[in-house]
């Protein structure tokens, strides 16, 4: 688990916006939940939706990665994590 990869998720879902972070590739992250996260935070993005904590369930579950990244519970735990605010 990286705490620097998962203070990035939880920065997009704070604030919803993906561009400050889109020269990003999901393989740059070496955990594996967030890479997964991140994939389905630029599959929204990519389709102009909105970033949030449902719209990127209904994506993970859409790609069937929820149950895989450890579900809602795991989703919900990296989106509570506070970034920095240096």
């Amino acid at each position: 688990m990286s705490l620097a990869e998962r203070k990035i998720i939880s920065s997009i879902f704070s604030d919803g916006q993906f561009d400050k972070f889109s020269f990003l590739n999901p393989e740059d992250f070496t955990d594996k939940n967030c890479m997964v996260i991140f994939t389905a935070m630029k599959n929204l993005a990519g389709k102009k939706s909105p970033i949030d904590l449902v719209t990127v369930k209904e994506e993970l579950e859409s790609m069937t990665m929820l149950a895989p990244i450890g579900g809602p519970v795991e989703l919900f735990e990296i989106a509570d994590i506070l970034p920095d605010s240096d």
